[in-house]
């Protein structure tokens, strides 16, 4: 006598056993723009400096997070109108880290000497990334910045 293979499985699950699977809610797909959103808050809200700036000592400043703009005492205004050069203290040393910068592409950990404005001393560990054109020449370099007490 051959038993069903649908037979079979009722009989396993048959008693007082309920399988059903309970539904849950999904959350909705979020928007591009919400996503953008959070990212940007993410980004806005760490505690250490992020900034993206053009290449060399005169490059200008295309973003920089609270942190950053905290560490240096400006503000988004400011920042619109001054350079990378308005912030070094040693010519130099950002001349070697840039360079070395876009030669290995990538600096992990680099440490470089910085003022504000008012020409409080800022010694900043530094972590950046070149990013290039088409071409070879960089566009600009995202940076990382942690305040060296």
């Amino acid at each position: 006598m051959q038993v069903r293979l649908q037979d079979q499985l009722e009989g396993l699950f048959s008693g007082s056993q309920d399988l059903r699977v309970e539904k849950r809610p999904v959350a909705p797909v979020s928007s591009a723009r919400e996503s953008t959103e959070r990212y940007q808050r993410l980004v806005e809200d760490l505690p250490v400096g992020v900034y993206r700036v053009m290449p060399g000592l005169q490059g200008k400043f295309l973003v920089a997070n609270r942190a950053f703009r905290n560490l240096f005492s400006i503000d988004s205004e400011m920042l619109e109108r001054i350079t990378l050069a308005d912030l070094v203290v040693n010519p130099a040393e950002h001349i070697a880290f840039f360079n070395r910068l876009v030669a290995d592409g990538k600096i992990t950990s680099g440490i470089l000497s910085f003022g504000k404005l008012d020409g409080t001393p800022v010694l900043g560990l530094v972590t950046a990334k070149a990013t290039h054109t088409s071409g070879r020449a960089a566009a600009y370099f995202d940076c990382v910045i942690v305040d060296v007490p």
